[in-house]
């Protein structure tokens, strides 16, 4: 079997004609609904995950559609799988939509999937999982850009109403009233 071509995250623009786009997923959110406006009674599903397919570039993904075909979706795949979005809808980001609500990415456009336009699978071709697995590991930050507990400790009050990054690493887990 002929190795798949895929599209760059980082050639992707809106004229795209069916573009086909493989990543690992370094994100994914909780599938939500949201009453329909057009339709009174029914209820419209999402859920949005991130997909990686370079140290440098990533890309956010929305999909909507019914309540079968989302969560449906969102249970086929999990947080480093790698998967192959086809045919999604190449848009620019809007941070007066949706977008303010995702990751923060270093793509000019979003994804979106839909039941009728578009397909989203895992991967199964072994070169591209060996290719992209590894990105799993690197930071989607610059690593110059974080604060250390000490650094927000100290400056605190300077540090009030701005978004800032950390870096944290969780030592060990315990259910709470375990002491």
């Amino acid at each position: 079997m002929a190795a798949q071509t895929f599209i760059a995250i980082s050639e992707l623009h809106p004229n795209l004609s069916h573009p086909k786009v493989a990543g690992i997923v370094i994100g994914k959110s909780d599938v939500k609904s949201f009453p329909d406006r057009k339709n009174i009674g029914v209820e419209r599903f999402t859920f949005g995950f991130t997909i990686k397919d370079s140290p440098d570039f990533f890309v956010n993904v929305t999909a909507w559609g019914n309540d079968l075909y989302v969560n449906g979706l969102s249970n086929s795949f999990s947080t480093g799988d790698c998967v192959i979005v086809e045919n999604p809808l190449v848009s620019s980001k809007d941070p007066e939509k949706g977008d303010k609500f995702c990751p923060t990415t270093p793509s000019f456009y979003r994804l979106m999937v839909t039941e009728v336009h578009s397909q989203v699978s895992l991967c199964a071709d072994t070169g591209t999982i060996e290719r992209l697995l590894p990105l799993i590991h690197l930071p989607v930050k610059d690593p110059g850009d974080f604060y250390s507990l000490g650094d927000i400790v100290a400056n605190g009050q300077r540090l009030e109403g701005t978004v800032i990054n950390i870096l944290a690493a969780v030592r060990s887990e315990r259910e709470l009233g375990d002491d």
